[in-house]
């Protein structure tokens, strides 16, 4: 037996997550959390029994992709990701929400104009009208 399983977690946690998955926010809540019953910002998944705990990064993710407002995440998409991170020198496992969101073509990146593509004035031949 894991002890994963004789201790069950109420919350989302790395190993519960293979690879990287698409979820539909469900709700977004600020509840206590551990034994001292802090509070932090929840987020419940349609797909998921448990919900994730948002640390300061992934709250941040989900604002940048769906604004800073956590009552409009209700019914967004993000994806979590199993991820290594680094903490107290070693390398963990820990949950990120993905920078992209599932189902949404992204946007190919800007070229910057070419010097043949831009009209370029001389100095020397602008005229005072």
């Amino acid at each position: 037996m894991k002890v994963s399983e004789a201790f069950p977690s109420k919350y989302l946690k790395a190993d519960d997550i293979n690879g990287k998955i698409a979820v539909n926010i469900s709700d977004v809540v600020y509840e206590p959390v551990g034994v001292d019953k802090t509070p932090k910002l929840v987020a419940y998944f349609r797909e998921l029994d448990k919900p994730m705990v948002l640390n300061h990064t992934n709250a941040d993710m989900i604002g940048l992709l769906h604004g800073e407002e956590t009552d409009t995440w209700k019914g967004k998409r993000i994806i979590l990701m199993k991820v290594l991170v680094p903490f107290q020198g070693k390398n963990v496992p820990a949950i990120r929400v993905g920078d992209t969101v599932p189902g949404v073509k992204q946007k190919p990146p800007q070229e910057e104009p070419s010097e043949e593509d831009t009209d370029w004035i001389d100095p020397d031949e602008v005229v005072d009208l």
